[in-house]
């Protein structure tokens, strides 16, 4: 039997003791090396949630005009605009201060349907005498008057006072009264109530396209120029 001096046997114990000693500084390393890289993981998946949650809050604090106004695409040529000194001139005559969003809107895209044949903002020489002004619109719904299930939004005395600043092919009218004309209601054709468009001319178009109130919603925001006085010739 072959027996292994002291000597020997103790260098073998040291030997073990060693890779022991080594392994568990190794194993340590890696666990160390380990959490260094989660921590590192989590840390990018935390900056990556602020970064989209501050993209979010850019997004949301856009105003509503720049986001409605920027999804709109003009399809067709000439446009038909109106300067911001007949817009000034409409406000003088009326009385009145248009939405926030109609100047930039009568000024940037002018006369014309938006949303392929739905919405038709009056440019002011249209309010002031076009077809459908605002004498005729008047004189109109004080002869047929039909929302009075919405006299707690408006009553047929302040719709008279109220002016007309434009429509949909379906015979839904946009209107604000003078006391508020931040506001923008609707009048529709089809129903005897009156509904709150929102504040501001891109709250209300957004509203009318993608509320599903008064028609399906829809997500097309193409621009067709056209002149009514053209058309009137």
């Amino acid at each position: 039997m072959l027996q292994l001096s002291p000597h020997v046997e103790l260098t073998v114990s040291g030997a073990d003791d060693v890779k022991r000693r080594t392994g568990a500084k190794t194993m340590k390393a890696i666990r160390v090396v380990s959490r260094i890289v989660t921590g590192l993981y989590i840390l990018s998946f935390v900056c990556l949630v602020l970064i989209a949650g501050a993209f979010r809050v850019r997004a949301a604090e856009k105003p509503p005009r720049a986001q409605m106004f920027d999804n709109i695409t003009v399809i067709g040529s000439p446009l038909v605009l109106s300067t911001p000194a007949e817009v000034d001139a409409a406000e003088a005559h009326l009385d009145i201060r248009f939405p926030t969003g109609y100047r930039d809107y009568v000024t940037k895209f002018g006369e014309g349907v938006l949303g392929g044949s739905y919405i038709r903002i009056y440019p002011p020489h249209r309010i002031l005498g076009g077809s459908n002004n605002l004498l005729q619109w008047r004189q109109r719904i004080s002869a047929y008057w039909f929302w009075d299930l919405g006299r707690d939004v408006l009553t047929k005395e302040e719709a008279l006072q109220s002016v007309i600043i434009g429509d949909t092919l379906g015979g839904d009218e946009l209107i604000v009264h003078p006391s508020n004309p931040e506001r923008v209601l609707v009048l529709p054709r089809n129903r005897d109530e009156i509904y709150v468009a929102g504040d501001g001319l891109p709250e209300a178009m957004e509203w009318l396209c993608g509320s599903g109130a008064l028609t399906e919603a829809f997500d097309e925001r193409n621009f067709e120029p056209f002149d009514t006085r053209r058309a009137a010739e």
